[in-house]
């Protein structure tokens, strides 16, 4: 399922236009319904008990953690840097993207771990510098991944979250936007 925000302003327009080219590339692409892919837009860092977590915003003072869920064969979340550079009219941000897969759901007929091919599927998409973004690195070290999310919460997961069926990664993006955007 896809979670949008309402009525989104700045860079959150452009979030939603990539998360929407995204999700439908992938659930075409991996032959996957949406039931089976959680795709979220921005997550907050938010501080809790447990150290850092990346919480989506679903409206009336709720918040939907979106780190790993082992009953979801795909999760996805955009995370964005904590400050904007501004060159001429335009704001341009670090924006990233983290992804948790189950590769024997996304990838049944490889019979070799197939991470390679999950991130390459993302990579393509991602790739074609879409709504003012441009690809910049991608990143599989599970520590790296959720380096703004230290805490137990992270530490908990680390162990699992890149071992046979599971694969975490992130790519690395900015995004150069007009801070008035709005949807259309």
């Amino acid at each position: 399922m896809i979670y949008k925000g309402d009525n989104p302003v700045g860079i959150d327009v452009h979030v939603q236009h990539l998360q929407k080219e995204l999700h439908e590339y992938l659930l075409e692409k991996w032959g996957i319904d949406e039931k089976q892919y959680d795709c979220y837009g921005i997550a907050y860092r938010n501080n809790s008990a447990i150290g850092y977590i990346p919480e989506y915003y679903q409206g009336s003072n709720e918040y939907v953690d979106t780190l790993y869920n082992d009953q979801m064969p795909v999760t996805s979340f955009f995370g964005i840097g904590k400050s904007d550079n501004i060159v001429k009219n335009d704001f341009v941000t670090d924006v990233h993207i983290v992804f948790f897969v189950n590769l024997e759901v996304i990838k049944p007929n490889i019979t070799h771990r197939g991470d390679v091919e999950v991130r390459t599927d993302v990579f393509n998409c991602l790739n074609q510098q879409l709504f003012g973004f441009e690809l910049n690195r991608c990143v599989r070290d599970v520590s790296e991944v959720l380096a703004e999310y230290p805490g137990k919460a992270k530490d908990n997961l680390i162990k699992t979250l890149d071992i046979h069926p599971n694969h975490t990664f992130r790519y690395n993006m900015t995004c150069t936007y007009d801070p008035n955007s709005i949807i259309n």
